[in-house]
């Protein structure tokens, strides 16, 4: 049973349209900011609900492929939702959430 301030190995799957990493641990759904699709972290969970959990990376085990480092230069704000990948796998996500939005609709 996952409990606060447990640190986990998670893989990252995918990424929010607010830039939050999105992994799995045991069927719960673990959102990690500073982190992208392919990453692989050890997470320690900072907030914990019934229905998903918020972590914050510890360490990074395995950095993914579609990193490109950081697009943003200012530090201090840090509201660039996509600031660590390409500028081209930003647009192939934002594609993809207007297709689901349409399909939803």
């Amino acid at each position: 049973m996952l409990k606060k301030n447990d640190v986990i190995k998670l893989q990252i799957d995918s990424i929010t349209n607010l830039g939050f990493g999105v992994g799995r641990h045991e069927g719960l759904v673990v959102f990690v900011s500073d982190t992208v699709t392919g990453d692989e972290a050890e997470v320690k969970i900072i907030k914990l609900t019934p229905s998903y959990a918020v972590g914050r990376v510890e360490k990074m085990t395995r950095l993914s492929s579609l990193r490109n480092g950081n697009r943003c230069e200012n530090t201090s704000c840090r509201s660039c939702a996509y600031r660590n990948i390409s500028y081209e796998h930003e647009k192939d996500i934002k594609e993809a959430e207007v297709k689901e939005a349409f399909k939803k609709a």
